[in-house]
């Protein structure tokens, strides 16, 4: 819900992620964030949160929420990237 008020803030919508929220779930030394965009997709980045993991060369892999979570599970190196789907910020508490 947090993340959710922080791109109706920018955007009017939840479905745009913000600058903000790259900087919320950004991580250092993150490599790869496997990002769920909903059951159909509808997340994406804004601009600014795409320049935002550029300019730290952490690529941003984004899917539907049910082929993100395969996706992540299937990964088998050591986690070194960080991850975000709009149904776990929302089921966090400490993110609301």
């Amino acid at each position: 819900m947090f993340l959710e008020r922080l791109s109706k803030q920018y955007y009017g919508i939840s479905h745009t992620i913000s600058v903000d929220e790259a900087e919320f779930v950004y991580e250092k030394g993150c490599d790869t964030l496997v990002l769920g965009t909903g059951q159909y997709g509808n997340v994406h980045l804004s601009p600014e949160a795409a320049d935002f993991f550029t300019n730290r060369d952490c690529r941003v892999v984004l899917q539907p929420t049910p082929q993100a979570i395969k996706a992540y599970n299937k990964t088998t190196a050591e986690p070194s990237g960080c991850s975000m789907s709009p149904a776990e910020t929302s089921r966090d508490p400490t993110l609301q």
